[in-house]
């Protein structure tokens, strides 16, 4: 070969060469079937390409400013599933994503910042579905947010750092999203879920602009559409309120620390209903640990501190059927949990606080006005000024197996409501008697108590009877029991014993008024079978089991009670104990002497037979 024909070949390789360094780089890397590429929800992606039987998506990876000055200029010329890698330094613009793209920074948001040119526009617009943003600082969106979602799902937000943005993280009508290890300074709403559901915000630090006034939000989640989203290991502070949850349904906060959030930490309000607060911590320069209102029903506080916060624990008001379980609340200066409202009888109905610790408040709990029907099981109580307060037509509420002492007032006070119920409690070294007043009407069953002092009212003191039926030393079934007031032998209560032999009774010892004791707690017991009868009786100051053994009038053990029978018992007519012959198998009033009257209640149960 010449050397013009050498030169020529190698003038062409260097050309094709260099045309191949000045064109982007290009990767390909395949797909599984069962991608998740950003939301929980496992979603596929639409395939971009196809090689034989795999599916791969194409991506260029694109560099600011090395191939674009900017970032919106790599968007613009980008293709769907295209990454934008952005070196260190500072962007003054407004980014509009409306492809499918990752855009990151290369070596985080510490050196990486993106800035509105326009401080009325969102850093990032994000109008498309499956897009990433990470590892920027987005700032000086000062009239509307750093990061805007608008009907766009299955996308992830991650690692960048917001701040001075009117709102830091907006979703809108976005759905299965994923906002994930990010910081939001100082912005009046951290993150917004508006319309928006099965998103997840995960491992975030919220720190609000502080101060009473205002109305700023850490995290917002408003609106029906709004469900089955999860906020969980994050950190709010400085807020008027750390998370509100309003008319939104079926949302989880998880495993949250809300601390100095002004008037709430978590604020579940306006027909919101079936969220779950669980494993949360709140506590600091807050009003009201969590504050569940104005008819939302059905939401579930379990697992959860609250402490140290500037009046109560957790407030219920003007809703029904939550349930607060399993949550320790200390050193609240008014209330550990507080239902109802002293000014406002709403109605706040069908409760439960079950399973709590509450000490150093000054009211532990705090029924108020118009707080009826509710449920207060297995909660411990204790160091406060009070333990249970029930107050103003505050009806038929029941307080079941809760141990309540060491408080410098009472353990209860009950004021101006009726037929409220303490079951299976232990109320002990409480400084003062239990008031009863304004009319008020109580009943404690199976409970131990301090000294009650009824000022206006009544209060029922209740045990348990239990009867155990046997013959022949075994358990009687379906027998008939009745227990009558000893007093005037009016009938109390009856009933039928079970498998076991046993039927239990609730019974009163005493009523006790204003100024006087009314005791009735002696009974006298009667067991029958057909062919079988026993009697007992007992005087009740404590829950107590009695046993009655039925005297069997079958003498001859044939089945039913016959001529023969009553021949037999006649046989031992007339002789007494220590007599031959006399058998107190015969003898059945017991009085030693086998007489008319043994025989006269043989007789009174002839004909009936029985197994």
């Amino acid at each position: 070969m010449s050397s013009v024909n050498r030169r020529i070949g190698t003038g062409v390789i260097l050309s094709v060469l260099a045309a191949l360094l000045l064109e982007p780089l290009v990767i390909a890397f395949p797909l599984p079937a069962s991608a998740e590429p950003f939301a929980q929800q496992g979603e596929n992606m639409e395939p971009v390409g196809q090689v034989g039987g795999d599916t791969y998506v194409t991506s260029t990876v694109i560099y600011v400013p090395d191939d674009y000055p900017t970032i919106q200029a790599a968007v613009d010329a980008a293709s769907p599933g295209d990454t934008i890698i952005v070196r260190d330094g500072t962007y003054i613009e407004n980014v509009d994503v409306n492809k499918s793209l990752t855009i990151r920074s290369e070596n985080g948001a510490e050196v990486t910042i993106v800035q509105a040119a326009n401080p009325n526009d969102p850093v990032f617009e994000v109008r498309v579905n499956y897009v990433s943003i990470s590892g920027f600082t987005v700032k000086g969106a000062t009239g509307t947010s750093g990061i805007y979602l608008n009907s766009a799902n299955y996308s992830e937000i991650s690692n960048n750092k917001l701040s001075d943005n009117n709102w830091g993280i907006h979703l809108l009508a976005a759905n299965n999203n994923k906002i994930n290890n990010c910081t939001v300074y100082g912005s009046e709403r951290g993150i917004y879920l508006e319309h928006s559901s099965h998103n997840v915000v995960e491992n975030c630090t919220l720190q609000g602009p502080g101060g009473e006034e205002g109305q700023s939000f850490g995290i917002w989640i408003e609106y029906e559409e709004s469900t089955d989203n999860l906020i969980k290991n994050c950190t709010i502070s400085g807020y008027t309120f750390g998370i509100h949850i309003k008319n939104a349904h079926e949302n989880t906060i998880e495993s949250c620390t809300l601390y100095d959030n002004y008037w709430a930490g978590i604020l579940v309000k306006f027909n919101s209903h079936n969220n779950t607060i669980r494993d949360c911590l709140v506590y600091g320069d807050t009003d009201t640990g969590i504050d569940i209102s104005s008819s939302s029903n059905g939401n579930r506080v379990e697992n959860c501190t609250i402490y140290g916060v500037r009046s109560d624990g957790i407030y219920i008001f003007a809703s029904e059927d939550n349930v607060i379980t399993n949550c320790i609340i200390h050193d609240t200066p008014l209330n550990g949990i507080l239902v109802g409202e002293l000014e406002d009888p709403a109605g706040t109905y069908n409760n439960t606080i079950a399973n709590c610790e509450i000490y150093n408040c000054f009211r532990g709990i705090n029924l108020w006005y118009d707080s009826s029907r509710n449920t207060i099981e297995n909660c411990t109580i204790y160091n406060c000024a009070q333990g249970i307060n029930v107050e103003i037509s505050s009806n038929t509420n029941e307080i079941r197996n809760c141990r309540i002492y060491s408080n410098s007032k009472s353990g209860m006070r009950f004021n101006a409501s009726e037929d409220n119920k303490v079951v299976d409690s232990n109320i002990y070294d409480n400084a003062e008697a239990i008031p009863i007043e304004a009319s008020a009407s109580v009943w404690f069953v199976n409970t131990s108590i301090d000294d009650i002092y009824v000022d206006s009212g009544m209060a029922y003191i209740e045990w348990y009877l239990t009867v155990v039926v046997t013959s022949r030393g075994q358990p009687v079934e379906d027998a008939e029991v009745d227990v009558y007031y000893a007093h005037d032998q009016s009938l109390a209560a009856s009933g039928a014993t079970d498998s076991e032999g046993k039927v239990r009774f609730t019974l009163p010892e005493k009523i006790l008024r204003s100024g006087m004791e009314e005791y009735i707690g002696v009974y006298r017991i009667r067991a029958t079978r057909p062919g079988m009868e026993g009697e007992e009786s007992c005087i009740l100051s404590e829950s107590k089991e009695v046993t009655i053994s039925l005297r069997i009038y079958d003498l001859d053990g044939d089945g039913d009670v016959d001529v023969v029978d009553i021949m037999e018992i006649a046989s031992r007519w007339r002789t007494k104990e220590g007599e031959e012959g006399y058998d107190p198998k015969y003898d059945f009033d017991g009085d030693g002497d086998i007489d008319i009257i043994d025989i006269m209640k043989v007789a009174a149960h002839w004909g009936e037979s029985y197994e």
